[in-house]
């Protein structure tokens, strides 16, 4: 991601990976890793959830999760940690790393922060089976009907 700052974090396989080698899921491709790229370039399962939804109906409601289960993810928004704060899967993320950029070009020219998330999948599974409506509410949020149940 150009205009962020390195890790110090490696990034790794996690074990509730839909694909054994899915490691991070990011708003933007091209990192030299196996990702799940949110934009939908070069994960093509991600396409029917960009129509149902916005991407952070996405990344709020874990709707991602249809298409694989990183291990790590990368969210970009306002502000750092944001979805600590907004998303019902907060307590199933471990903020590692947030840097800022200036912006995302000409047509978004507001700063954007960029946070590294660990994920931990049997805290998400919890919190989507306690409240099966939190992962709908969200993508409701966007027009869309929200994610199906994990598998």
């Amino acid at each position: 991601m150009s205009g962020v700052a390195s890790s110090p974090y490696t990034l790794k396989p996690s074990p509730y990976s839909s694909h054994s080698l899915l490691v991070a899921a990011l708003p933007d491709s091209g990192q030299g890793r196996r990702v799940l790229d949110l934009g939908g370039l070069v994960s093509p399962r991600i396409v029917p959830l960009m129509q149902r939804m916005d991407y952070d109906a996405m990344v709020r409601s874990f709707a991602f999760r249809e298409a694989g289960r990183p291990a790590y993810l990368v969210d970009r928004g306002p502000g750092p940690e944001r979805l600590r704060r907004e998303s019902p899967f907060g307590p199933a993320l471990t903020p590692l790393f947030s840097a800022r950029t200036q912006s995302l070009g000409i047509t978004k020219p507001d700063p954007v922060d960029y946070t590294l998330y660990r994920v931990d999948w049997a805290a998400a599974d919890s919190i989507a089976a306690a409240d099966p409506g939190a992962a709908a509410d969200s993508g409701a949020a966007a027009g869309g009907p929200g994610p199906a149940p994990p598998r």
